[in-house]
């Protein structure tokens, strides 16, 4: 591909085409006025030649394209470079934030556009943090399902996105990553995220260390991606190592390359890589009301199907400047220890998981509630919006989205309430920066 992680090289592509020139003030190439939309063999959504990014819209939508921009040319490998695309915020003062993906999330009058010469995303200084999954286990579509919103994108509605199953990967120094729960799409998320890709060597990868949350099969199925004796360092409660351990398909995890390190909650911990190198993050660990993984329930226990502290956490990620976010996919309500935690944080990303307690009911496709499955829902009185209406946190994020929410929309109304009251939703691919 073109320039790819923004770096100045032709294809054989490029080539044919001719009298490129560099364009002074982004890492872009231009051709004759006009960013050149190339579309790979195979791609339907776009046909033609030179278009501005008026005419790429003007014709995504007539094809019924089911993605926006940034997603669209992600996914379909067009070649799309201007001045506009890929904009970032920031926040006036000393705590900064921005949106790599979607100033449709900023609020210009709180944010400040960067200069062009500091469009470069990785400056070294910074906390950042990918998302690589947005979506509830199972993903958006989830393969075998037509509830409303996944009929919709198999109909091809614009107004639906595909996501991955949910995960972050955070770094302190934009080159080396702690993955965040390792989803089943973790190959995927991979390709789709350059600074993930092997920079060096013959075998090589910016993922130094892994961080699990709970045992869910979204989020622990993904390790037997990283079976290939590439060093690794495996943090997560002893309860779910102990999980891990028993499970012998994980053997495949190569122990003389993958360290697992148990830590203990509420005691901050140095993160670093499988040989002892600092990562520049610590992170504290601290258990959220939940429930032990559906594969782990035990019928005939009266606590909450066997449930412990050790099972479900929320995560507190730092780095040597003191900024911090959290990290909360699973949290099945709201307690004051909790609330006192995440009043006054920079980044809070949440459990967005259903919007209302019963939706799965509702829409025919399954037989439990969001409590049952340990997820609080969004809308209501004792919902996540009215939880954090009393909290000062500056930028609120949902993520772990099931297929059947309806903030999945973008045009829908439930996606703009919680737009006006100060949320983001997650999409595959966003990038932030403290």
């Amino acid at each position: 591909l073109c320039h790819r992680d923004h770096i100045h090289r032709l294809s054989p592509q490029c080539r044919r085409i001719g009298a490129w020139r560099y364009h002074r003030g982004f890492p872009g190439l231009r051709y004759r006025g006009r960013w050149r939309i190339q579309p790979q063999p195979g791609c339907r959504h776009v046909r033609g030649h030179h278009h501005d990014e008026r005419q790429f819209r003007a014709r995504r939508a007539s094809r019924g394209c089911a993605g926006d921009g940034a997603g669209h040319r992600r996914r379909c490998q067009h070649q799309v470079r201007r001045g506009g695309t890929g904009r970032r915020w920031r926040r006036a003062g000393r705590d900064r934030l921005r949106d790599r993906e979607g100033d449709r999330d900023a609020n210009p009058g709180q944010m400040t556009l960067l200069s062009a010469g500091e469009r470069f995303w990785n400056r070294g200084n910074e906390m950042e943090v990918l998302v690589l999954g947005a979506a509830a286990g199972g993903g958006f579509p989830q393969w075998n399902c037509n509830c409303v919103n996944c009929r919709a994108f198999w109909d091809g509605d614009p107004a639906l996105q595909a996501q991955t199953q949910s995960s972050i990967a955070v770094s302190a120094d934009g080159a080396r990553f702690v993955l965040f729960n390792a989803s089943p799409d973790l190959r995927q998320q991979i390709e789709r995220n350059p600074a993930l890709h092997p920079k060096s060597g013959l075998r090589d990868s910016p993922i130094r260390a892994a961080v699990l949350t709970n045992g869910d099969v979204d989020h622990t199925a993904g390790l037997l991606n990283l079976r290939e004796s590439q060093p690794l360092a495996l943090y997560a409660t002893q309860r779910i190592q102990d999980v891990l351990a028993a499970n012998t398909i994980f053997n495949v995890l190569n122990p003389k390359f993958v360290e697992r390190r148990p830590f203990t909650l509420n005691q901050p911990v140095d993160l670093t890589e499988q040989d002892g190198t600092p990562l520049g993050l610590s992170l504290t660990v601290f258990p959220v009301p939940g429930k032990v993984a559906l594969w782990l329930e035990d019928g005939s226990a009266e606590n909450n199907f066997g449930t412990v502290d050790e099972d479900t956490v929320g995560v507190e990620i730092t780095d040597g400047q003191g900024r911090k976010l959290f990290y909360i996919p699973g949290c099945a309500r709201m307690t004051d220890e909790l609330a006192e935690r995440l009043n006054g944080a920079a980044v809070v990303f949440f459990d967005g998981t259903l919007w209302t307690d019963d939706e799965m009911m509702v829409q025919s496709v399954g037989i439990k509630t969001g409590q049952r499955m340990g997820h609080m829902s969004i809308s209501g009185p004792d919902g996540t919006l009215a939880a954090f209406d009393g909290l000062e946190v500056g930028r609120k994020v949902f993520i772990h989205l099931n297929n059947t929410n309806p903030v999945l929309r973008r045009d829908a109304a439930e996606r703009a309430e919680v737009e006006a009251r100060g949320w983001t939703v997650a999409e595959d691919g966003m990038r932030l920066s403290l």
